[in-house]
């Protein structure tokens, strides 16, 4: 009978234990998944905060003040003016211009140097959440040996091609009169740099 009594004290013990075993295991599984949960959640998270920080190709510039001038009779050509800005914190060159809304041959990033328009060499360089102003007597987009005139009252839609080879889509942007002469551009733009008019080459 002791015999008995023993043996199922033991089985009683060796139950306990192999229930305790289970239930650390059981613990320490659960413990393990939920550590891997929050892990994932701690990566989604970061990776949503750097997508969050990092604008797409589309947004990586904005054009504020933007404006074509409309080209005038016995002229075929004409540029685009504005204030480019870098969301990015990054520098971004812009190597190219061209648009499907306006019709010319020639598309071109133009600067002025002493009076001089000529083609700028490298492009235009925007830094990191800094700003590049086109303006007359300085950087601006060129349109040149337009097909067609280049009306003021309508929007022209702007591409910018950069030098990773993506692009950038200027919408909308308005095109207007200037004045001839001593230009007048509103509230766009009153500087005029080196007293240049920009229809001697315009």
């Amino acid at each position: 009978m002791k015999k008995y009594t023993l043996g199922a004290a033991s089985l009683m013990a060796i139950a306990a234990i192999s229930l305790a075993g289970c239930t650390n295991s059981e613990q320490a599984s659960t413990s393990s998944s939920a550590s891997a949960a929050s892990s994932a959640a701690s990566s989604a998270a970061e990776s949503a905060s750097s997508s969050a920080q990092t604008p797409d190709a589309d947004h990586a510039l904005s054009l504020v003040d933007g404006v074509v001038r409309a080209s005038t009779e016995g002229k075929n050509m004409t540029a685009g003016f504005g204030t480019i800005h870098n969301n990015t914190d990054k520098d971004i060159n812009i190597v190219a211009v061209s648009s499907d809304d306006i019709k010319a041959n020639r598309f071109e990033l133009h600067e002025v140097v002493n009076g001089v328009m000529r083609q700028k060499e490298g492009g235009f360089i925007i830094p990191a959440h800094g700003d590049l102003k086109l303006q007359p007597g300085g950087n601006h987009f060129m349109f040149m040996e337009l097909t067609e005139p280049v009306k003021a009252g309508d929007d022209v839609d702007l591409k910018v091609t950069l030098s990773d080879g993506s692009t950038v889509d200027f919408d909308n942007v308005p095109v207007r009169t200037f004045g001839s002469g001593d230009e007048d551009y509103g509230d766009i733009h009153n500087d005029h740099s080196n007293g240049t008019d920009e229809n001697a080459h315009h």
